[in-house]
């Protein structure tokens, strides 16, 4: 929806809001002030008619008392004036006083003389008939009254009658009561509706039981109190209609006055309203649509008038047409800036396309460079292997093989790495191409599995295949890039596979017609690839995580080149893998085929036995210079300490972190060996000390390497932030102290990276699921083998002697401190413990204190009980092999 549909929508919802909400507010605050005016009307109407009831009453009792208290009348119920009636009670006067009914009764309730005539007055009516109850002397207008005498209405069959009754008195008003005198008059509807009318409704007296009234308002009108006799509304649209009970001279209910008020007060309010409301929306509609104009020229134009110039932009690409305005606001910055940045785009495009240029022309160039480097690179290489191929015919001891061997490795992944960064060039810059040549499927899958039984024999894995069995099957397609694919699969499969197998598995279905839907399966047991990952095993120099690189090396390469191959060959690799279940990776192609004979399935297996490849010790440049050796371990000085004299540096020991802060005062190093857990004083504190003296002194900071057996998060962090200026762990080789040492004692030569394995966390479950084979890891002993040592004993032999002498004292630390629940003492023994078992190969004992100082540290005394009784069960393996090992090489 554009802008300006936008706020005409806007203003349309604004206008009904507004003419709603003043309807609302009208109806609700104005309206009802009319329709509570309206019912106070109402119902003093209908208090207005009762009160003229009220004064008919009074008009007859005035009109009775001119006969009640008449000296006449008084005689003539005492029975002294027989002509009475011929001379004063002729009907034909009734119709002056409006009267209806006349009663004379004598002092015992005997009737003297009484008639009712008709409402015309011209002929009486039968009394029996015409009224409900005889005028008996026990009736209430009969029996002797107080002077004020009694009024009221009673029931008649005519209309109801309004009665006065009266003591008869003499004309002054005194004497004894000679009777009572009763009148009567109907009230007809004449007189009802014109009492109504005066009061301004239309007014009607119905009996209770009138077909007219409804049953519930009777019934609820008879439910409320005597006393006060209420008014019931009823309403409808055009009309109000009150009820109210009107009572006998009886006192019992007899009547309903029932008023109809027409609803002209609450159609006033209405027109009112209405009224108001027009001139409401008249207005709101007039403001709204001057608020729209305003807004469709101050804003809606200028940015449609910006819109149209960015589309002639787009669609001509023409960044340097300018929009010209003459604005100050908001609206007019806009445009200016929107300018300013068509003209900053021009500018920088100008500069992508030379960049670009300049880009294509550099990866041109680095393509070819590359190309010659690889022929430049492969031809030494070339030498160097066919050397080693030729001294691995000469007669070689146990350590010159272990050399031939770590060159040859790693000339050949010198040269795998070579390919990798080649081919990944020539696809970057797509001048890769394939080749189309016919080859034996057969064969072609056999030859890739046979040139990598040696490495998956080296590793103890059974390497399978299943191929489609029969008569040789040719198929068309580039043999030399899907031998890639297929070798790079299942070298990662062989390379992240520990135990168990891996298979590639071929499967073949005809496309009816000369070609071929295969599909290559490569499935591994080896350690599989987390879910969140495996999106990302593809792209380029991308492994599973950091620690994959730096156990199993690689460059990432491989997967992104095998996936990109495929691609070109018209297929697409998936992946299906569940961390510690394995991987698959498959992919289908579509090869022109020339089927021979019938296909069946069949399984070829090639199992090897495990073989190990030794290794040494990386050559050790010589270094001049002094270390102090910050050690409490005795095995760990040893260790130290000849590995420094075989590279020629002069060390001095400090047990403890005292020591190495009074040793740094009074001599001069040239860098230390830190370990971070000593006693007095930690590696941590002696650091800070150490650079606190610098400081004050105003001294060249000394090299401080923190050593360390802990492989925690945020160790490095922890020993950066104290002053430490590079980090190794135990147990370190030669070549990475090496490393560590020659940036100070050799000043001018950059150190190749020693390639640190900084191990994984240990559990206890290995252990107890599995069991080493043997008590000690030769291969950590392998690099001290080669030291020299400056009393020209070896210095292995030196190591293990020591840690013969100290670990008994370190396990009944240990043994004393869990007896005890010192966790303190335990992570102390048990890290010391650790690291001189870790240094003499013990490998096992080593990570089982590893455990028990990380369970002491989280408080889990059931896995600590579990371990102590392991370690105490490794302990005499461990120390036996290292006694079987000294009476060997004496």
């Amino acid at each position: 929806m554009s802008l300006q549909k936008k706020i005409v929508v806007l203003f349309l919802t604004l206008g009904v809001v507004f003419a709603a909400g003043s309807y609302a507010g009208l109806s609700t605050f104005i309206f009802p002030v009319f329709e509570n005016f309206e019912k106070r009307s109402a119902n003093d109407s209908l208090v207005r008619v009762r009160k003229a009831l009220d004064a008919e009453l009074h008009a007859l009792e005035v009109i009775n008392r001119e006969y009640s208290e008449w000296d006449h009348t008084y005689d003539f119920a005492l029975g002294r004036r027989p002509g009475y009636v011929e001379e004063n009670l002729d009907i034909a006067y009734w119709t002056n006083i409006d009267v209806n009914a006349m009663f004379f009764f004598d002092r015992s309730g005997e009737m003297l003389w009484g008639m009712i005539v008709d409402q015309a007055v011209t002929h009486s009516l039968p009394m029996e008939d015409e009224l409900a109850r005889p005028l008996t002397s026990d009736h209430v207008l009969v029996r002797p009254i107080g002077p004020d005498g009694k009024v009221g209405i009673v029931p008649a069959r005519t209309a109801p009658l309004l009665v006065s009754a009266l003591p008869i008195l003499t004309s002054t008003g005194g004497g004894s009561p000679a009777g009572t005198a009763v009148l009567g008059r109907f009230l007809d509807d004449n007189l009802v509706t014109e009492l109504g009318e005066r009061a301004g409704v239309s007014a009607a007296l119905l009996l209770i039981d009138h077909p007219d009234l409804s049953r519930d308002i009777v019934t609820e009108l008879l439910g409320q109190p005597s006393e006060h006799e209420p008014i019931l509304w009823s309403y409808t649209d055009a009309s109000m209609t009150g009820h109210q009970l009107i009572r006998d001279v009886f006192g019992e209910p007899a009547f309903v006055l029932r008023v109809i008020s027409p609803r002209t007060i609450t159609a006033i309010g209405w027109n009112t309203i209405a009224t108001a409301l027009g001139y409401f929306v008249a207005a709101t509609g007039i403001f709204l649509l001057g608020a729209w104009l305003f807004t469709r020229s101050l804003i809606v134009a200028p940015i449609t008038s910006l819109t149209r110039h960015i589309k002639r932009i787009r669609e001509t690409g023409d960044l340097e047409r300018s929009l010209q305005t003459e604005r100050g606001d908001e609206i007019g910055e806009l445009e200016q800036e929107f300018g300013n940045l068509a003209r900053s785009l021009k500018t920088a495009q100008h500069e992508l396309e030379s960049a670009r240029d300049r880009a294509l022309a550099v990866s041109n160039a680095k393509t070819e460079f590359l190309a010659k480097m690889s022929h430049e690179i492969r031809t030494p290489m070339n030498g160097v292997l066919g050397m080693i191929e030729l001294l691995a015919s000469t007669p070689l001891d146990k350590a010159q093989k272990r050399y031939m061997h770590s060159i040859s490795y790693s000339a050949d992944t010198l040269l795998d790495i070579i390919s990798d960064i080649l081919d990944f060039s020539k696809m970057e810059a797509g001048k890769l191409a394939l080749e189309t040549r016919p080859f034996s499927l057969n064969s072609f899958v056999a030859e890739i599995t046979d040139s990598l039984a040696g490495l998956a024999d080296q590793k103890g894995l059974r390497l399978n295949h299943i191929v489609p069995e029969g008569a040789s099957i040719n198929v068309e397609g580039d043999p030399a890039r899907l031998r890639q694919v297929l070798t790079n699969l299942l070298g990662n499969a062989i390379k992240f596979t520990e135990k168990g197998r891996v298979l590639l598995k071929v499967t073949s279905v005809p496309d009816h017609g000369e070609f071929e839907h295969v599909t290559f399966e490569v499935i591994d047991t080896g350690i599989g690839i987390s879910p969140r990952k495996q999106q990302h095993v593809f792209e380029s120099f991308a492994q599973e995580d950091g620690s994959t690189t730096r156990r199993y090396g690689g460059t990432g390469l491989g997967l992104a080149i095998s996936k990109q191959l495929v691609e070109m060959m018209g297929g697409a690799i998936t992946l299906t893998s569940k961390p510690g279940s394995g991987s698959s990776f498959s992919f289908t192609l579509r090869l022109k085929a020339d089927r021979t004979g019938e296909m069946t399935g069949i399984e070829r297996t090639f199992t090897h036995v495990h073989g190990d490849l030794d290794s040494g010790p990386s050559a050790l440049k010589p270094l001049k210079g002094r270390v102090l050796v910050a050690e409490d371990n005795a095995v760990n000085q040893a260790v130290a300490v000849g590995m420094l004299e075989a590279m020629g540096v002069e060390s001095v020991v400090a047990a403890n972190g005292k020591e190495v802060v009074d040793l740094f005062k009074s001599e001069p190093f040239d860098a230390v060996l830190m370990d971070c857990q000593m006693p007095v004083l930690d590696g941590f504190q002696a650091a800070e000390e150490i650079r606190r003296l610098e400081a004050r002194n105003g001294a060249d900071p000394v090299r401080i390497i923190a050593v360390t057996a802990n492989a925690m998060a945020g160790d490095m962090e922890k020993c950066i932030a104290v002053g430490m200026d590079d980090y190794l762990r135990k147990p370190y080789k030669g070549e990475q102290l090496n490393a560590a040492l020659i940036k100070v004692l050799q000043p001018g030569v950059t150190p190749q990276p020693a390639a640190v394995d900084p191990g994984s966390p240990v559990r206890l479950e290995r252990f107890l699921d599995e069991e080493l084979p043997d008590a000690i890891d030769e291969s950590a002993l392998e690099s001290l083998s080669e030291l020299p040592h400056a009393d020209d004993r070896n210095l292995v032999d030196q190591v293990i002697q020591t840690y013969i002498n100290t670990s008994m004292d370190l396990m009944t630390r240990l043994g004393e401190a869990i007896d005890r629940s010192d966790s303190e003492c335990i992570r102390s023994a048990a890290h010391s413990l650790k690291s001189s078992s870790a240094n003499v190969g013990a490998v096992k004992l080593a990570e089982l204190c590893a455990s028990m100082e990380t369970s002491t540290r989280k408080s889990d005394r059931a896995t600590a009980a579990t371990l102590r009784q392991q370690i105490k069960d490794e302990y005499p393996r461990v120390i036996e092999a290292l006694r079987d090992r000294l009476s060997s090489a004496a």
